[in-house]
């Protein structure tokens, strides 16, 4: 699982122009919010994963079949 988030997020994270992307069919990229959204028992809360790393990170939030990758310099 780990191989495929990269490959699906390794070509908006070498363009520095990208600091946002929208994807509509995510796959496996959906699986982490949708985890994280199982911690809690209030419908309303829309959780927001972050992945850490000595490049940078990025935030995964998911809202109706719409997941957003958000990428902050380190």
């Amino acid at each position: 699982m780990e191989a495929t988030l990269e490959q699906h997020l390794e070509d908006p994270m070498k363009n520095p122009s990208i600091v946002e992307v929208l994807y509509e069919h995510t796959g496996v990229i959906s699986v982490l919010p949708q985890q994280a959204a199982k911690l809690t028992s209030d419908p309303t809360d829309i959780p927001v994963v972050c992945l850490e790393s000595d490049n940078g990170n990025i935030m995964i939030q998911k809202h109706d079949g719409i997941v957003a990758v958000h990428k902050m310099d380190s």
